[in-house]
């Protein structure tokens, strides 16, 4: 039986070799990002048997054995070519093509289609350069998008005339039926009204003609499948009209769903990183491709669809899906991250960003910049928090019905995971999370903003009793913040810092805005950043810090780097002490039989903290000593 090499692509595109492999040897990722175990073909007893997802083979260093996902299913299954392509064409949902001359014709007229899509390309990006095209240039030089990524792109622009494309293919030797085959043609004697197909008048000499150019007025962004062959086209107009962007509509080259932008240009790059990164448009992906963070992808125009997160998975265990920080992005945060629950396996997850302020990618690089975009995205949400949060934030604890509530929520999420172990997993860090809440003076909260996303200790009112230890710590670590910013331009020292829970409200206010002044102005000095707090809405807290008379000698504005250093690292450590030892207490006053293993892991924790602590008061006398 034989199959069109079209037919194969894709049955290919929609598996990744590891998928079909892994069903039958045990795969681990290694640091070249690609899979490895012990090979099926002979009797090893260390892994030489390599699976590359990104170049779609397997391959055994041991015996050589060598071949794709079609070859390994004969030779492992004992099939042959025809059975096993039947085989992963049931895996991949797709139906088998009828060998028959219709089916055949039509194979050969997608190889033709890959032309005309070709020949459009060239021709918008040659109107982009034309005369006619300035408006789309002055777009894009608004947009900061340079010459050298207008041509990476391959942009271009569609004129305001209903013909122009049509007449320039036509005059290539191209047939009318096959640019309506191709999408780039809406055929009026179809009958159909096709969204976006009428958003300009029609002159009155064109009235009669039966097909005209679908992409008018618009700026063009082509659209490429994994091979880097054009496929389909998206539009933005230029002025006003409906709908602001437009996409080819669904031909035998080109289905929305299964498709993402610009992953012939990101898949290399993200298979090398280990990462990648789905945003909403185009422009947010250009954007991101031109600061250099090269392994960002996007859907067209509608929500991930488990082709586009097979497609992710492909080449990275976590992709990061980043997101606006309005309601829509919220709602399409939760939309993937439930559409990914079924599929989770070991080491096979997502992680989300959330933009601040309703911004979009493109915005957040032109206000905070690159490096503080890489800083965003590198401290990504794991999909376990981000399902805490949103359904914290969707849930009133007021009642021990609403708490219940709460909890069902998050163990329907967890029950969604088909993998077992995964699954368990979930549920038992729901659990231990929820436990955590009950530990916090053995109340809920009256109010759910009381209660920390991670399901730590609530926020403690500004007369409420705090231990002067900690006090005395948080004091200390904002002072050094505030004297000494360049501790917040270590991605490792401001993690640190980021992920504290400070007891009162005041202090915290002060550690957000700390974090907010070097995310918008990295290199910010000492003296710069007095002047900046003291703009900031938290700057009546400062003299807390301010009139402090027991700040240690690190977080004066004098003290050396080492002095600096170490001391912020034995106040860290003395900070998470402090915690521990709060909840270990908390637990004690309320032991039995059914915290006892809570209580004696938290013993232990405590007594490997204080070594620690001592380990750093060591190096930080000695800083003082020098």
């Amino acid at each position: 039986m034989r199959f069109p090499p079209s037919f194969l692509d894709e049955m290919r595109s929609r598996l990744r070799v590891s998928e079909v492999v892994g069903r039958r040897v045990k795969l681990k990722r290694s640091g070249n990002g690609e899979m490895i175990g012990l090979c099926p073909f002979h009797h090893e007893k260390s892994p030489s048997f390599s699976v590359g997802d990104r170049k779609g083979f397997y391959h055994c260093f041991g015996c050589g054995a060598h071949g794709d996902l079609i070859t390994f299913t004969m030779e492992t299954e004992g099939k042959g070519f025809a059975e096993a392509v039947a085989d992963l064409a049931s895996q991949a949902g797709l139906m088998l093509p009828k060998q028959d001359k219709e089916e055949e014709e039509r194979y050969r007229r997608m190889g033709t289609l890959y032309d005309v899509t070709e020949a459009a390309c060239a021709w918008f990006e040659m109107q982009l350069t034309s005369p006619a095209g300035k408006q789309a240039r002055d777009y894009f030089m608004r947009r900061g998008i340079t010459e050298e990524t207008i041509r990476h792109f391959r942009l271009g622009y569609a004129p305001e005339s209903r013909d122009a494309l049509k007449s320039a293919l036509l005059a290539q030797g191209i047939s009318e039926r096959q640019l309506v085959e191709a999408g780039l043609l809406v055929d009026k004697g179809a009958g159909s009204k096709e969204q976006g197909a009428e958003d300009t008048p029609a002159p009155s000499s064109l009235l009669l003609a039966p097909c005209y150019d679908r992409f008018r007025a618009r700026v063009i962004f082509p659209i490429m499948d994994s091979k880097g062959k054009v496929i389909a086209f998206g539009g933005r107009i230029l002025g006003e009209g409906q709908p602001k962007y437009l996409n080819s509509p669904e031909t035998e080259l080109f289905h929305k769903g299964h498709v993402l932008y610009a992953f012939h240009l990101a898949r290399e790059r993200a298979h090398k990183k280990n990462a990648i990164v789905a945003v909403e448009g185009y422009m947010d992906v250009i954007a991101l491709h031109q600061a250099g963070i090269t392994n960002a992808v996007a859907p067209l125009g509608t929500a991930l669809t488990e082709h586009h997160l097979k497609l992710l998975w492909s080449v990275a265990p976590e992709p990061v899906i980043c997101l606006d920080g309005d309601t829509a992005g919220q709602r399409a945060m939760l939309r993937a991250a439930t559409l990914a629950l079924p599929f989770l396996e070991p080491a096979l997850s997502l992680k989300f960003a959330i933009l601040p302020g309703g911004e979009d990618p493109d915005d957040f690089l032109r206000s905070h910049g690159a490096k503080a975009l890489r800083e965003l995205l590198a401290g990504a949400t794991p999909l376990a928090d981000t399902l805490w949060e949103m359904t914290l934030a969707q849930h009133t604890l007021g009642t021990p019905e609403q708490k219940a509530a709460f909890e069902a929520a998050l163990m329907d999420y967890a029950g969604a995971i088909k993998n077992t172990s995964v699954q368990q997993y979930y549920k038992q860090y729901y659990r231990d999370k929820l436990w955590k809440m009950r530990q916090t003076r053995g109340k809920w909260g009256k109010d759910k903003q009381e209660i920390t996303a991670s399901g730590g200790r609530p926020l403690k009112s500004a007369n409420a009793q705090l231990s002067p230890k900690r006090e005395h710590i948080e004091i200390s670590l904002i002072a050094a913040a505030m004297h000494h910013p360049e501790l917040l331009r270590d991605h490792a020292t401001e993690e640190a810092f980021a992920h504290l829970e400070f007891a009162t409200k005041e202090l915290d206010a002060l550690r957000h805005a700390l974090l907010e002044i070097c995310a918008s102005s990295p290199e910010i000095s000492a003296a710069e950043m007095l002047l900046a707090l003291e703009n900031h809405a938290a700057v009546p807290h400062m003299n807390k810090v301010r009139k402090n008379p027991y700040l240690d000698s690190f977080t004066r504005p004098e003290a050396a780097p080492e002095c600096v250093r170490s001391g912020w690292n034995y106040m860290l450590a003395s900070y998470h002490l402090v915690l521990t030892e709060e909840e270990y207490q908390a637990l004690a006053e309320r032991f039995s039989e059914d915290t006892a293993a809570q209580s004696t892991a938290l013993r232990e924790q405590v007594e490997m903290q204080k070594k620690l602590v001592e380990k750093e008061k060591v190096a930080y006398e000695a800083a003082l000593g020098d």
